[in-house]
């Protein structure tokens, strides 16, 4: 099995805790999907906005 490091929502610092803290979902903490981006808070930043995109709704498409 394979293990991700990651960096909690507690121990984030500087440009990391500030994209955890937009990234906070309504029960209060940051999917681990994200998650596994902590080393690479630019590559989170940009599965972030995806993730975005493709889970909110537009005219053509429902949301999840």
């Amino acid at each position: 099995m394979a293990w991700i490091y990651m960096i909690d929502e507690e121990s984030a610092e500087g440009k990391l805790k500030a994209s955890y803290e937009k990234m906070t979902a309504p029960w209060g903490g940051v999917d681990n999907i994200l998650k596994i981006h902590s080393l690479s808070p630019k590559s989170l930043d940009a599965h972030y906005e995806l993730y975005k995109t493709l889970m909110t709704s537009t005219r053509d498409l429902r949301k999840v």
